[in-house]
Order: structure tokens, then C-alpha cells, then sequence
């Protein structure tokens, strides 16, 4: 099980094709040790911030700093995450909460402490990095795909309302690991 943000995988991957692009970045990670590679890239245009997203202060922390840092959001990706497998009657409370508290309430929390810069900014996009797991339970990975069918669901009903709101909608958009999976809907006109 893992839990990444900028650290390690994809969304390292995506931070060093965000520096290459000469945009700005707020890289986050439970230890921000792991992000000193990044900053010495472009230390003029990358921040390394502590967050955990499973702890609501220290994602306003994070927020607060990419504003204070920065003056704006136009981008959030919600890349941690849990991947825990097993059978479903043998996994506890405590394993099935953590996966939950990551996947879902950790983006969510992230989501809408960002939300209310966005809206004023009227703009915005908002990816959260999901799975085919969000459209596809497999053998064993019933906790996740859980996890990533409410985050598909939470990220529709966001699309909607950013839509019927303000007609200039904050783009969210969740994307899966497979190309089975089925393509991101566009709310605007």
C-alpha cells in the first residue's frame, strides 16, 4: 500500500512535466524531504509542502501556502492514494477507513479547500487521478474500487454543478488507468 502525491509515480512524473513546461508547482508529500530533487530543479517556481491528506489542517496548511506562495490555484490533481486488495470479510475496519480516508475524503478535503479560490477566480481545473477501478471492480479489490467509484461519482456531481452554477465552469475531470475505461463527460456547451 502506498500513499503518493508528487513523491513517487505518476504524479512525479507529472510535477517534472509541469517544471519542464516553466509553470509553477506546490509539490506535496507526507515528507517533503522527497521532493528536494524537484525544488533544485526551479527553485524559483516549485514549492515542497507537508501534506498529508488525511488530516484537514494540514490541507488547508497546503492551500493556504499555494495562495500565500503563488496567489492562485488553476490546477489541482488529487494523486495520493491507497491501493489495498483482499478479500473484502478479511481486511479490518482500521485498513478499510485508511483506503476511504485517502482516496475519498483526502481528495475531497483537497477539493474543497481549493474550491472557493477557483469559483472566485471563475476558473480553474480540478483532475483527480482515478482508475479503471472506478468503473471496474476486480478479484480482490473491492475496497478500492469503493474508493474510486465514489471519487467518480463525487467528480460528476462536481462537473454538474460547477456547470449549472457559473456557465464558465471549473473543468474537473477524472482519468483511468485503462482505456476500457469510459471517457470524461464536458458539462459546458
Amino acid at each position: 500500500m502506498s500513499r503518493e502525491a508528487t513523491s513517487t509515480g505518476l504524479g512525479r512524473a507529472l510535477a517534472h512535466e509541469v517544471i519542464a513546461d516553466g509553470a509553477r508547482l506546490i509539490a506535496t508529500a507526507r515528507d517533503t524531504a522527497t521532493l528536494d530533487g524537484l525544488v533544485a530543479l526551479a527553485p524559483d517556481r516549485v514549492r515542497a509542502v507537508a501534506l498529508d491528506v488525511t488530516d484537514p489542517t494540514a490541507v488547508r496548511n497546503a492551500v493556504d501556502t499555494a495562495l500565500k506562495e503563488f496567489g492562485r490555484i488553476d490546477v489541482l490533481v488529487n494523486n495520493a492514494g491507497d491501493a489495498l486488495r483482499g478479500a473484502i470479510e478479511e481486511l479490518s475496519d482500521t485498513e478499510l477507513r485508511r483506503q476511504f480516508d485517502t482516496n475519498v475524503f483526502g481528495a475531497l478535503d483537497v477539493t474543497r479547500a481549493a474550491l472557493p479560490t477557483m469559483r472566485a477566480q471563475r476558473s480553474g481545473c480540478i483532475v483527480q487521478m482515478s482508475s479503471v477501478g472506478g468503473v471496474l471492480a476486480t478479484l480482490g479489490g473491492s475496497a478500492y474500487a469503493g474508493t474510486k467509484f465514489a471519487l467518480e461519482g463525487l467528480s460528476e456531481g462536481l462537473a454538474i454543478l460547477s456547470w449549472i452554477l457559473s456557465r464558465n465552469p471549473i473543468r474537473n475531470t477524472s482519468r483511468h488507468d485503462s482505456r476500457r475505461a469510459s471517457a470524461p463527460r464536458r458539462w459546458d456547451s
